[in-house]
């Protein structure tokens, strides 16, 4: 299976995987333990697991994730790691207050006079390549916006802007486009097995579907994909 590359994402996930901090080298009579120098692995595999529907495998690596920046005595670390657990959840169209509510907190700890501000869309600090996409998706540059997302590496960047992209072209009125981009996303969830991400998809489709023997395929379609959901209960 292709791994999660360690480039940005997307401008939120971008700057809190940028802040989650590294450990430091493995040196002197009392080397930093190796339970705290696993941080990138412990983020991709939570990612992963995430999106490929393992609930309670993913909030296990997402505490791992926190208990090593508390250990490092890093709280701002440890709300930006509740932090990206939050923004995922929301790409995938599931609420998550209480992860929110735990990021707030722990950057509280750090310092933050107003963390309840830290993840709103006018504190997102916006990379040239989000900024780009931005403005081609509010200009409607539909033909620009699938070049660049077919040549994008970044399958979690493609799969988030090619839903994002395809459900603006449907609100606007172009369908064909719509579909275009929602067949990007598709088949870049399906190559990574992010069953999450597939779902939203699907139902992006079933708006899309031009009848109800359709519709009612899609949707049972969903429905097998939901089952492979295991939240943590």
């Amino acid at each position: 299976m292709k791994r999660i590359p360690h480039t940005s994402i997307l401008s939120c996930l971008f700057v809190l995987i940028a802040l989650l901090s590294g450990c430091g080298k493995n040196t002197g009579p009392y080397p930093v333990p190796d339970s705290l120098q696993t941080h990138d692995a412990l983020q991709e595999a939570y990612v992963q697991s995430f999106l490929e529907g393992r609930g309670c495998e993913a909030e296990g690596l997402l505490e791992q994730l926190v208990e090593q920046a508390v250990r490092r005595d890093d709280f701002r670390a440890a709300g930006n790691a509740y932090g990206l657990g939050w923004k995922l959840h929301q790409y995938a169209g599931m609420g998550a207050p209480a992860l929110r509510g735990r990021a707030e907190y722990m950057l509280a700890l750090a310092g933050e006079e107003t963390p309840e501000k830290t993840f709103t869309s006018e504190n997102t600090k916006l990379s040239p390549r989000d900024i780009q996409f931005k403005k081609a998706l509010t200009d409607k540059k539909w033909k620009r916006l699938e070049k660049t997302l077919t040549a994008e590496d970044d399958s979690l960047y493609v799969s988030v802007y090619a839903r994002k992209a395809s459900q603006a072209a449907l609100a606007s009125g172009a369908r064909k486009e719509a579909e275009r981009f929602v067949e990007l996303a598709r088949k870049t969830d399906a190559r990574q097995g992010w069953i999450i991400f597939l779902r939203e998809d699907w139902k992006i489709k079933h708006q899309l579907a031009n009848s109800e023997g359709e519709k009612a395929k899609i949707h049972a379609r969903i429905e097998h994909l939901s089952n492979l959901i295991h939240p943590c209960r």
